[in-house]
């Protein structure tokens, strides 16, 4: 059996695991709402180890895409240290923190596209970073190929040694 296809047997499973807790409740139009705030980081905090890692990638005239941006607790980070960032952000609260995160801090470089990766029309970045999203992505090869057509120079995947439950 082929890596891509155990990966997405796993997703599958987890899948599934989840709509049988749920039950007959249909799941949530956007999972992060009550959870986006949670997000929130301050973007010039000192001493984070994977953004302090990450930077060593870009440089202060790279392009930068964050796909799965989240509420920015990278991107915004990233954003202070690099020309411009565009983040990929499927659910709106996430979103919705990021941007807020980016006006109350002063950070203007940042432009957010609410959208899924895989739906997403956007424009290739020097740096492409996609921290903590795999791990729900049934169709991995298809994700990771749009992730490496969209980076002129690197792509920056971050995952955990296992999925978390």
């Amino acid at each position: 059996m082929l890596a891509a296809e155990r990966w997405r047997q796993m997703v599958e499973v987890e899948h599934a695991q989840s709509d049988e807790l749920r039950g007959s409740v249909p799941p949530p139009v956007d999972h992060w709402r009550p959870y986006a705030a949670q997000f929130r980081a301050d973007p010039r905090r000192l001493g984070d180890v994977l953004v302090d890692h990450l930077l060593e990638f870009i440089g202060p005239d790279d392009t930068v895409m964050d796909v799965g941006a989240g509420g920015g607790r990278l991107a915004l980070p990233i954003a202070l240290n690099c020309r411009s960032l565009v983040a990929v952000e499927p659910s709106e609260s996430m979103a919705e923190v990021l941007t807020k995160q980016a006006q109350e801090s002063g950070i203007a470089n940042v432009t957010v596209v609410q959208n899924e990766w895989q739906d997403a029309v956007v424009d290739t970045a020097d740096v492409v970073l996609c921290a903590h999203v795999l791990y729900t992505i049934r169709d991995i090869c298809g994700f990771l190929k749009k992730l490496g057509s969209h980076a002129r120079n690197t792509v920056l995947v971050v995952v955990h040694n296992a999925p978390p439950q």
